[in-house]
């Protein structure tokens, strides 16, 4: 895939209509390079789940390994019309971090133990060189990368939301070839060779951020 220019950064959150009842929060032009880049994935992993997840079924995808740290949103998305639908193989995993407040962040440090359980249980049920593509959109999103890069292959595409406007994010860069941005979307693949000490030496600081 050929890198692109950056585009501008959106003002304003910006929501696309994926089905009745549910939106994908991603500009047009994001929402295309992220189209593009499901094109011939069969495996995709999500961090964070919803419209994207309708979305890459009705892209044809055929399994997807969600994570989430909301129960109820995963059971609404595992149990939407539109999942049933579409055919696609989903294995929708909760989280649990403890309680959580807006877009699924921990309130209780008194829980701070669990919060791992989101970037790294959901490896211990996906086979890693099976997977495809990864989308990095919800929260923990530093340690969610660097969890997939201590395990997936060098051709999976990375798609990364919210990525450019946050600078705190950068820290992955060095282990990533850039393919495109798009607005906040960053589009890339893990860099070959990578050594694993290297990865954990940005892990370990970030396991408990939940950004």
């Amino acid at each position: 895939m050929a890198m692109t220019q950056t585009q501008t950064v959106p003002k304003e959150v910006a929501y696309q209509s994926i089905a009745e009842g549910w939106q994908m929060r991603m500009t047009v032009p994001e929402m295309e390079a992220y189209r593009h880049a499901l094109r011939g994935t069969k495996c995709l992993v999500e961090f964070g789940c919803g419209g994207s997840t309708i979305f890459a079924a009705q892209m044809g995808v055929s399994e997807i390994y969600c994570v989430d740290s909301d129960a109820d949103w995963i059971k609404r998305v595992s149990s939407s019309p539109e999942i049933a639908q579409s055919g696609v193989r989903l294995s929708a995993r909760y989280a649990d971090i403890g309680p959580v407040g807006n877009w699924g962040s921990p309130q209780d440090e008194r829980t701070k133990a669990r919060w791992p359980n989101y970037h790294s249980q959901i490896w211990n049920e996906v086979r890693a060189d099976t997977v495809d593509c990864l989308l990095i959109d919800g929260r923990f999103r530093v340690a969610c990368t660097l969890q997939a890069l201590l395990r997936v292959g060098s051709q999976t595409k990375l798609a990364f939301h919210d990525f450019w406007e946050r600078e705190h994010y950068h820290v992955v860069l060095p282990f990533l070839n850039i393919c495109e941005k798009v607005d906040t979307l960053l589009i890339a693949t893990p860099k070959a060779g990578l050594i694993p000490a290297n990865l954990y030496r940005y892990l370990n600081p970030h396991m408990f951020d939940p950004r």
